[in-house]
């Protein structure tokens, strides 16, 4: 069962099929030393929440298409 706020994408039986794909573009992109955009915001996550940033000091951070990013769980 899906739950109500989450789109039934794919069939259970492609489900491995798309995690497997998923692996292989993960470690395409690591044997590249490549990033993507899901990457990016698990980098400056943690480095906001480490407090490692050394960067330009600013006041706010203003975001849009927040959901154009893949959840960045378990960072």
């Amino acid at each position: 069962m899906v739950g109500r706020k989450r789109a039934p994408n794919f069939t259970a039986e492609q489900r491995p099929l798309v995690y497997r794909a998923w692996q292989q573009y993960e470690r395409a992109k690591g044997s590249r030393r490549g990033w993507d955009r899901a990457d990016l915001a698990a980098h400056l996550y943690r480095q906001l929440v480490g407090g490692g940033y050394r960067g330009v000091a600013f006041d706010a951070i203003y975001r849009d298409e927040v959901q154009d990013f893949t959840q960045v769980g378990g960072v």
